[in-house]
C-alpha cells in the first residue's frame, strides 16, 4: 500500500507511506482464504509447501499508521503493480496524472469531465461521483504502465 499526498502549490506528490511486502516467500503473498483440505497438496506450485500458508488471518498482516488528509491518494496494489513499477515511477504518473488531465478545483475536473452539465454549485453525490471517476482514471494509468513494463523486460 501506499498513501500519496498531492501538493498543488508545487505541482508535485510525495510518499506519505509505502508498506512492505507481506509475503511468506518469493511469489507466495499473504491470502486471506479458506482453501479446501483437498487443494491444500497443491500449494507447491504456487510458492508454498506448508499447510499455514492457506490459513493466513488477519491478525498475520502487520499493521502500519500515518495520518491522512483530505486529497491524499491511497494506493492498495498487489505484486503486478509494485514488482512493476517504482516508487518514483507511480509518483510520475500521478504527477501527470493530476497535473495534466483535469484543472485544480472540482469544479474545473467536473467541466472538463461532463462540460454538458456543468454548474457552479455541487452536491455531495457529484463531487462523489467525480472522485470515483478520478479515482478509476488513475487506477487504469498505473494498470497499463505495470503491465507494459512486465511484458517488456528490458524496463
Amino acid at each position: 500500500m501506499m498513501v500519496v499526498r498531492y501538493n498543488p502549490e508545487l505541482k508535485v506528490c510525495k510518499i506519505v507511506l509505502r508498506t512492505g511486502e507481506q509475503q511468506h516467500s518469493f511469489n507466495a503473498p499473504y491470502q486471506l482464504a479458506n482453501i479446501p483440505i483437498g487443494l491444500q497438496p497443491s500449494s507447491s506450485r504456487f510458492g508454498g509447501s506448508q499447510r499455514k500458508f492457506w490459513k493466513d488471518k488477519a491478525s498475520d498482516a502487520v499493521l502500519y499508521q500515518t495520518s491522512i488528509k483530505e486529497g491524499d491518494i491511497i494506493i492498495g496494489g498487489t505484486d503486478g503493480l509494485f514488482d512493476n513499477l517504482y516508487s518514483h515511477e507511480i509518483l510520475n504518473i500521478i504527477d501527470i496524472f493530476l497535473n495534466d488531465c483535469f484543472g485544480s478545483s472540482p469544479q474545473e475536473s467536473l467541466k472538463s469531465i461532463n462540460t454538458h452539465s456543468f454548474t457552479p454549485v455541487f452536491t455531495k453525490s457529484q463531487l462523489a461521483n467525480l472522485t470515483k471517476r478520478k479515482a478509476k482514471l488513475l487506477a487504469h494509468d498505473l494498470v497499463k504502465e505495470a503491465r507494459r513494463k512486465s511484458k517488456n523486460k528490458t524496463c
